[in-house]
């Protein structure tokens, strides 16, 4: 892994000294980030609590980006509010390691509102 990361650094480096013809404009926004971020790309290798990607992020986020998107076709504001209440006791249990299964009657009840 680390000759790896050597060896990029040594093309970026070549590519950063103008010796390579350029690509385009995207290539050399994408060297300029590559090198400004440079530490911070390989951060991960230094300390085991980073990870060398965000898919944790993007695992906890998913469902809320559907939800947004379903909570197109509700029908009408108080079921959006209900959706929402559903969705956040769901989304406490999970963080706290319980089981987010609510039986189905508890979910259909009206109370009266």
């Amino acid at each position: 892994m680390t000759e790896i990361i050597i060896g990029m650094r040594s093309l970026l480096d070549l590519m950063k000294s103008g010796n390579v013809p350029r690509q385009g404009s995207l290539m050399g926004k994408a060297v300029n980030y590559l090198d400004h971020f440079w530490k911070q790309v390989f951060l991960y290798r230094k300390d085991g609590a980073y990870t060398i990607d965000n898919s944790l992020a993007e695992r906890c986020i998913r469902p809320l980006a559907n939800e947004r998107k379903n909570s197109l076709f509700f029908g009408s504001d108080r079921l959006a509010r209900v959706s929402a209440a559903y969705h956040s006791v769901v989304s406490i249990c999970r963080l706290q390691g319980g089981n987010p299964g609510i039986p189905q009657e508890v979910l259909c009840r009206d109370n009266g509102r």
